[in-house]
């Protein structure tokens, strides 16, 4: 997938190279890297909320105490001579989102799925499993059957839509 900019880094966690050493209390912005923190290991974070950054043992509070640019984090306050710095970046969280109509199979569910194949051990795909009871409204779509293997109960209150062109056959 193309980015405009550095690609994420997803669900991965770096440690930070130490900065300390830059800490003047004159200067603000330092160069984000990991070890061993040449040019060729600059990182950047998507956002500030990516870094996990603590001064003198103080967890700073993003976007707040520290902003990061590129590959760079500007603190709104320059860090005093001596004090301690640890730093991690936190890989942004992949967001799966919704699958598309069409793209998930039985096959891709498992045997433990309500309706799937292959269930009990079984790879051969003759065994279609289904629960017992409907438990909430349903409507089998116009022009689709359904089947399910009996008993099978409805509970009070569900109802279950048989529309025209369509059937519901209980074996």
């Amino acid at each position: 997938m193309a980015y405009v900019g550095t690609q994420p880094v997803v669900g991965q966690y770096r440690k930070l190279s130490d900065i300390s050493s830059g800490f003047d209390g004159v200067t603000t912005t330092f160069t984000t890297s990991v070890p061993p923190g040449t040019s060729a290991y600059y990182v950047t974070a998507g956002s500030a909320s990516q870094l996990l950054v603590s001064l003198g043992g103080v967890i700073q509070q993003p976007d707040v105490d520290y902003t990061t640019s590129t590959n760079s984090i500007t603190f709104t306050t320059a860090p005093a001579a001596g004090l301690s710095f640890f730093g991690v970046l936190m890989g942004d969280t992949l967001n799966v989102g919704t699958p598309s109509d069409g793209t998930v199979t039985a096959a891709k569910l498992g045997p433990d799925f309500s309706g799937a194949t292959g269930a009990s051990g079984s790879n051969d795909s003759v065994f279609y499993l289904n629960k017992q009871t409907v438990t909430t409204n349903y409507t089998i779509p116009t022009n689709y059957n359904a089947g399910t293997f009996g008993p099978c109960t409805i509970n009070s209150g569900v109802t279950v839509t048989i529309p025209s062109g369509s059937a519901w056959v209980i074996i």
